[in-house]
């Protein structure tokens, strides 16, 4: 049996397809723990579908110790797409795929961190 997430721990998932059910072109999802003070315990980001495999992004690792907040958050999400090595084809050019996953990034952050802050 799974483990039960730590209390104040939010997760967020996020992602862009062309059409509904087909593959995705980019996707994030993250973890975000805050302690009672709402400062970031533990914080995980994971981009899937711009390269050829899924990504943990080392970025997040930056805002333990910090109390989110959405331009950092924002910050947080343009330096984990600037990670990944986004591939290019008929459906998406990297540079698409670099954009939405930096904003796809700071959404699941958000998400994230507001699920861990109700909990």
């Amino acid at each position: 049996m799974p483990a039960r997430p730590e209390p104040r721990t939010g997760h967020g998932f996020a992602e862009v397809a062309r059409r509904h059910g087909d593959f995705a072109l980019v996707g994030a999802c993250a973890v975000v723990a805050l302690d009672a003070a709402g400062v970031c315990r533990h914080a995980r980001l994971v981009i899937f579908g711009a390269g050829d495999a899924p990504r943990l992004a080392r970025a997040t690792v930056a805002l333990v110790g910090e109390r989110p907040s959405a331009s950092r958050l924002a910050e947080l999400g343009r330096a984990a797409a600037d990670e990944i090595d986004a591939r290019g084809d008929l459906h998406a050019t990297s540079e698409y795929r670099r954009r939405v996953a930096a904003g796809l990034a700071a959404q699941v952050l958000g998400s994230a961190t507001a699920r861990a802050e109700a909990a």
